[in-house]
Parts: C-alpha cells; structure tokens; sequence
C-alpha cells in the first residue's frame, strides 16, 4: 500500500475503530473497550468517512447507527480485523517456544508495519524495501522488530542472499 501524495489511504486501525463502534453503537463505549480517548476515535471515523467519501453513520443523541454505506462495508472490516486477530493464537499454535500465550495482535493493527512485512517477503531485502517505501533501512528494521517481538518468533532469517521467510512468517502471509 504505497500512498501518493493525493490518495487517501485507509489505516487499519480506522477499520478497528469502525467495526467497534458498529458494535457497541456508540464512541464512548468503543473509546472504553479499545482504550482510546473518544476524540481518537471520532477522528479516526471522520478520517475514514474522508478517504471512501461516504457517511458511515447515523449519528444519533443516543448514539451511532451504520448508514446503508457502514452496513455495506462492515462485514469485510469484520473479516479482516478478525483474521489480525486470529494470527496470535495461529502463532501460538505452531510455537517452539514456551513462554507462555502470546499477547494480543494491537502489533499488528499497523498498516506501515504491515507493508514492509509483505514487501519483505517479496522483495529479501531490507534496503530495497526501505527505498521502495520510501523510509529508511532502520525504520525497516524497527518495524521489523517490533513484528517479531508480538510474534515472540524471527520472521526472517537472516542469508548472505538477503532475508527469508521463516515458518512463523509463512503463517503470517496473507494467502
């Protein structure tokens, strides 16, 4: 997911935040159950509703409804912020390690972090990814780490050809 200049991009934590609010029908209640301020997730949905160009819902003195629009693309937000997090208890699943459960996938609900991981598996090379990206080699390698440390697993193991895939990142790939 490259983003030029005057696209919009959708974050997947926008998604998170619709589906809750879908859910509870309300801000402050999704604000409570995600543990954001609810000037996050009002800023959040209005960004969303920017970038499809749509009003998602209904809003209401007692709280939100899903327009024909939110219903619409609810079920596929669903889909996808249940197969992120379904992909912790994936892991532990097929784990060699014993440290105990994983934690839960807030590691995942980035869409930058997301990116390099895929380009990473395609590409097998750190610099390349961060020039085509556009970021830099260590921000690559932060994001990285950071995916490995919510995964408890190296995702990638390191070659003189550059990185592979390990296991864990075979389950991570979205298929």
């Amino acid at each position: 997911m490259l983003k030029r200049k005057h696209d919009k991009i959708i974050n997947i934590m926008q998604l998170r935040f619709f589906c809750q609010v879908a859910l509870r029908g309300s801000v402050s209640r999704a604000a409570d159950d995600l543990f954001r301020t609810q000037s996050a997730i009002t800023r959040a949905i209005r960004d969303l509703e920017a970038a499809l160009n749509v009003t998602l819902f209904e809003r209401h003195y007692s709280g939100m409804v899903p327009t024909e629009y939110g219903k619409c693309i609810l079920p596929r937000a669903r889909r996808a912020i249940d197969d992120l997090q379904a992909i912790p208890a994936l892991l532990q699943k097929h784990h060699t390690r014993s440290s105990g459960p994983l934690a839960d996938a807030g590691w995942l609900f980035n869409t930058r972090r997301l990116a390099i991981f895929i380009q990473l598996y395609h590409v097998n090379h750190t610099q390349t990814v961060a020039q085509q990206l556009g970021i830099t080699q260590p921000a690559v390698s932060a994001a990285l780490k950071v995916l490995e440390k919510g995964a408890d697993s190296a995702l990638f193991r390191r070659t003189p050809e550059g990185v592979r895939p390990t296991p864990a990142a075979e389950l991570l790939y979205p298929r």
